[in-house]
């Protein structure tokens, strides 16, 4: 206990020191680099809350540390996606005029702000870490921030889509603490998104709900593997997770690559696509963790 939280203890005390040297160096390069080098900087922090970027961090906790967590963190995010694209459409208000790189849609509320505080928000509530937390402060704040700085959001849609990601946050959480029973809350969790992603793809044909939609179906795969079983497999060390890990990002990558043309031809085809990258993500751990589990038996 005494060494756990020794480690904790310098973790929090890196993570802090590493994200006051982020703010200051990104409030460096505001203040003193020119503007298109400003607007590049700023344009990448707010890739940290797009798809790609949370395809990439869901499989990493997914894999890495603990599928359970991974999937109620990644399937907040579903919820908050669909309740997002819901929210834009129904109220309709306009973003700020001049926005410093392209942009659609409408404004209010922020979905970088409201996405990023939900699955960093989710992930903190259920990993309990001062590490996780302060990262997730440095996160929501300057991803949040830079859609501000970027033009393409105004305050308040940036204020609103946080205030929504954090009382999302809570009502899910406190959905997975009373329901204690991993099959039936996993089940619950995945038919609430197969429904709301349906639902808000009906009212505004959003093809980013769709794939949402898609992921959501394919985990029923999940459910079934690893929920139902109370996720009773080896328990993999560090370095098998990793490797599992980047096997899985390969393989997804690959099909998006492979099918990135398919949203412009076929909605029909976009969410096969989907659904089986939802399926694949536990099957392919499942079936990564068993084969380096025997490997690393047979050699003993």
């Amino acid at each position: 206990m005494f060494m756990k939280r020794s480690f904790e203890t310098k973790c929090l005390i890196i993570m802090i020191v590493l994200s006051i040297s982020a703010i200051l160096l990104l409030a460096l390069v505001s203040l003193l680099a020119e503007e298109r080098i400003s607007v590049a900087v700023w344009s990448r922090v707010s890739d940290l809350g797009t798809e790609t970027f949370y395809i990439a961090a869901g499989l990493a906790i997914y894999y890495m540390i603990s599928p359970s967590i991974g999937f109620f963190t990644i399937f907040s995010l579903v919820l908050s996606g669909s309740l997002n694209s819901f929210l834009k459409d129904l109220l309709a208000m306009p973003r700020p005029s001049n926005p410093k790189i392209p942009v659609e849609g409408y404004g209010f509320p922020s979905g970088h702000a409201q996405n990023t505080t939900v699955f960093w928000e989710v992930f903190t509530l259920l990993t309990r870490s001062s590490c996780v937390t302060v990262l997730s402060i440095l996160l929501i704040s300057i991803v949040s921030y830079s859609r501000i700085y970027l033009n393409v959001h105004f305050v308040h849609d940036v204020v609103g889509g946080v205030v929504i990601g954090l009382l999302l946050s809570l009502a899910l959480y406190l959905f997975h603490r009373r329901v204690v029973n991993v099959f039936y809350r996993d089940l619950v969790i995945v038919a609430t998104s197969i429904t709301a992603t349906l639902l808000v793809f009906a009212y505004n044909h959003d093809v980013t709900v769709l794939k949402l939609s898609g992921v959501s179906l394919g985990a029923l795969i999940h459910v079934m593997l690893l929920s139902k079983r109370n996720y009773s497999l080896p328990t993999p060390n560090i370095s098998r997770r990793i490797v599992s890990y980047l096997v899985a990002m390969i393989v997804i990558l690959a099909i998006l690559y492979a099918t990135r043309g398919v949203a412009s031809t076929s909605l029909i085809a976009t969410y096969i696509v989907y659904v089986f990258i939802g399926s694949l993500i536990p099957v392919l751990y499942v079936f990564l963790i068993k084969s380096l589990a025997q490997r690393s038996l047979a050699r003993y």
